[in-house]
């Protein structure tokens, strides 16, 4: 039996036949929905807000060009 542990916590075991052990605590969060639905919502914000972030950068760079070629043009 291989044991993948750090210290003396066990994290998982390979048994014989291949298959994994996991921990009860590990083996509840992901068999928890609610757990699953907060990390997909989380996932969509934070590509929400990427988005938002270079969206608004891109606007910013594209209107300091304009009011630099309006302040040349005054010039």
């Amino acid at each position: 039996m291989l044991r993948c542990s750090v210290g003396t916590v066990a994290y998982a075991e390979a048994t014989p036949t291949g298959s994994v052990n996991v921990p009860p605590i590990v083996r509840r969060l992901f068999d928890n929905q609610q757990a699953a639905t907060l990390i997909e919502y989380s996932l969509i914000v934070a590509l929400i807000a990427t988005a938002t972030v270079t969206g608004i950068t891109k606007v910013g760079d594209g209107m300091r060009n304009v009011m630099i070629a309006a302040a040349n043009a005054m010039n």
